[in-house]
């Protein structure tokens, strides 16, 4: 379990994704079945990751969310939200005041 800002759980095999995005390295017994070798993630890439698969299962969501969520700092959400927006992974709804996920707001396959 992930004790803060909001305690999470998280699948073993995504303990390498979630140290890189938040820069803490989490107790974890050694389980033989996992592989470690592709943990090598960047904190861009691994909180870019985390958001995108957010907004594809919590559509919509607004910044509050995420902020609840995930201890990520306002340049660091910007940056990563700017660059989901750009890439055209995320829409914001000024309708809505809202993040979706192109795939939810469209209603395409992703």
């Amino acid at each position: 379990m992930i004790p803060s800002p909001m305690p999470r759980v998280i699948a073993a095999e995504e303990v390498g994704l979630y140290s890189a995005a938040e820069n803490y390295e989490f107790p974890v017994p050694s389980l033989s079945f996992m592989d470690r070798e592709g943990d090598a993630w960047t904190e861009e890439e691994a909180i870019t990751r985390i958001i995108r698969r957010f907004a594809r299962y919590n559509s919509p969501f607004d910044r509050e969310e995420l902020y609840r969520r995930y201890p990520f700092t306002d340049t660091t959400l910007e940056k990563i939200l700017s660059k989901l927006s750009s890439d055209g992974t995320i829409v914001y709804s000024d309708q809505h005041s809202k993040y979706f996920h192109a795939a939810i707001l469209t209603g395409q396959p992703a």
